[in-house]
């Protein structure tokens, strides 16, 4: 880079956000970053964002001869992240639209607004993507902090009463879901299996154009035509009853079946990877179990800042992670005495028995229980990394700690 003039700028897929004196650069096309708390480098890339530069600042003589201004434009010219241009070869100052969050069905603005009813309720049954459907309440078995799982993962769980959804009551949500379809269905007990109505699950599903996927404890599994053809997804918690489990793998159709081990420490975690060797189970999923194990969520499941940037972000998830909660967003549970959430560690929405799907997704636009729940508090809005992390998970929830995370600032 000569000594001479220069119109700077960021390329258009270039993410920046400052917080407290720090600024952090991230390249959305291939991963890249860059930060600084030099303020003389914050000034030069907080010109770019001034409505009147429009993209593109003055990198004068002067400033170039500050050497952490000269170090830190050829960074950024090296890594592909901006450019620059000799403003006595270019006959009009640049200009370079760049990327804003602006909303036209920005919820939170259209609340404020006579009509949000209105607004929000257009095409909503769209945003319906899962449903999880808790048929009955009733298990045998006696799993170690069984309504813990619930709380963490998509698992069953047993009721302190019996509770079970009608079949009539069930037969109106399917009816409900044939003109708007949720990408999947889920359907769970307690132990499924003791669903009175069970052999007549079939039935409903005819007009159903998703995915249909039933959950259950290992120690729950018993042959059924249901498992024939919808996809099987088996829980498997520790202890293990390992002929109960042989029993399982000798009976079931490894094609159609998934396998979530619910792992609290190491041990079982090795445990789980020995099962899975020796079974040659191609389709599984470990799930961390929190359970007061702190130390093992410290080691194993809470985020580096290594982990935040192994993955390229798109402007696109950096945006929704400003909006919306991907973990949460789209999903309803139906439990069997009826109540609907959105999550199941928040506050019912209303009860599918007297509520219409539709009704029950608007109050959840409106309410925001779960849908939309970002990382916008303490300590999160002070962090460089505050929207590049992932949306706040049903752990955050369950530990009460909104930072699940390692990272110092």
């Amino acid at each position: 880079m000569e000594n001479k003039d220069y119109w700077f700028g960021l390329r258009s897929y270039m993410y920046v956000d400052i917080k407290d004196g720090n600024m952090l650069l991230y390249n959305t096309i291939n991963g890249e970053y860059l930060e600084t708390a030099y303020v003389k480098n914050i000034e030069l890339i907080s010109q770019l964002s001034d409505f009147n530069n429009l993209g593109f600042t003055l990198l004068s003589r002067e400033n170039q001869k500050d050497i952490r201004i000269h170090e830190f434009v050829m960074n950024i010219l090296n890594n592909g992240m901006g450019d620059i241009l000799d403003v006595n070869s270019t006959k009009n100052k640049p200009v370079r639209l760049i990327p804003i969050l602006n909303l036209q069905k920005d919820v939170d603005k259209l609340i404020k607004t006579e009509n949000n009813c209105v607004l929000i309720g257009q095409d909503i049954y769209h945003y319906l993507i899962e449903l999880n459907i808790y048929l009955n309440s009733l298990c045998t078995k006696e799993c170690p902090i069984c309504d813990e799982y619930c709380k963490q993962i998509l698992c069953c769980t047993r009721g302190a009463d019996f509770q079970e959804l009608p079949i009539g009551v069930l037969k109106n949500v399917f009816d409900q879901v044939s003109f708007f379809v949720p990408k999947r269905i889920n359907l769970l007990g307690g132990d499924v299996f003791k669903y009175t109505d069970i052999d007549k699950l079939s039935d409903l599903f005819q007009n159903y154009k998703g995915s249909i996927y039933l959950y259950f404890n290992y120690k729950n599994y018993q042959i059924h035509n249901l498992l024939t053809y919808i996809n099987v997804e088996i829980i498997i918690n520790f202890p293990v009853d390992n002929i109960l489990l042989e029993k399982v793998f000798s009976s079931v159709c490894m094609s159609n079946t998934t396998f979530h081990f619910v792992i609290e420490d190491e041990d079982q975690y090795n445990q789980s990877k020995m099962i899975i060797k020796n079974f040659l189970i191609e389709k599984y999923i470990l799930n961390p179990i929190f359970n007061n194990n702190i130390e093992f969520f410290s080691e194993n499941v809470f985020l580096k800042k290594e982990d935040i940037f192994s993955n390229v972000i798109s402007m696109r998830e950096i945006f929704r992670n400003q909006k919306m909660n991907a973990n949460n967003f789209g999903t309803l549970y139906i439990l069997p005495d009826g109540e609907v959430k959105a999550n199941m560690n928040t506050l019912p929405l209303g009860d599918i028995k007297s509520d219409s799907l539709l009704n029950l997704i608007h109050k959840e636009m409106i309410e925001n229980t779960a849908w939309r729940s970002i990382r916008n508090i303490s300590p999160c809005n002070k962090c460089l990394y505050q929207w590049l992390c992932p949306p706040l998970s049903n752990y955050e929830f369950v530990i009460d700690q909104p930072n699940l995370c390692d990272i110092k600032f």
